[in-house]
């Protein structure tokens, strides 16, 4: 669906689109123009609200949405960047969902190669940081005052292994 308005040649067009790969609505004026506004920004004061402080998880997923959105065309960095797949999406949320309550959620950012970054980070040497892939595919890195490590693993999209929990749970207390 695009709906889009005009006055004449020279006035900025505002396009409505829905894109199937968004799962949310975005507005964006038409491609010529360059740039896009999603709703991300709502989502914010709403679920950000500390009358409910529960929320936080839901924000989380909307901003998986939002960035999938964001990032859903090849190039979307300028350069060479994969769109991020909605199989990554799709593993980044559930893990969220299966978070326990006493873990903050992660911050969430786009990678080039169509993954999403799930990232806990307490100072510059105390960070966690897990690499979303399709079908559970985790590739995870830490490093906190004890050491350092990093490798692969699988999320069944129900469990998060404890070991990983733990170590979440340390970085950010």
């Amino acid at each position: 669906m695009r709906l889009s308005f005009s006055a004449d040649k020279n006035a900025l067009w505002i396009g409505l689109q829905w894109d199937p790969r968004c799962r949310i609505l975005c507005i964006r004026p038409l491609p010529a123009i360059g740039f896009k506004i999603t709703f991300k920004g709502i989502y914010r004061r709403i679920l950000m609200d500390p009358l409910h402080p529960g929320l936080a998880k839901q924000e989380a997923i909307a901003c998986v949405n939002s960035i999938t959105c964001d990032c859903s065309a090849p190039g979307w960095d300028g350069y060479k960047a994969m769109p991020i797949s909605i199989e990554s999406a799709e593993s980044a949320e559930k893990f969220i969902l299966a978070l326990p309550q006493s873990i903050p959620v992660p911050e969430i950012s786009p990678e080039p190669d169509g993954e999403l970054s799930l990232d806990w980070v307490k100072t510059k040497r105390s960070v966690f940081s897990l690499s979303m892939g399709p079908n559970g595919r985790m590739a995870y890195a830490w490093m906190d005052d004890m050491g350092r490590n990093c490798g692969v693993g699988h999320f069944d999209g129900v469990t998060i292994p404890d070991w990983m929990l733990e170590k979440i749970s340390y970085i950010v207390k």
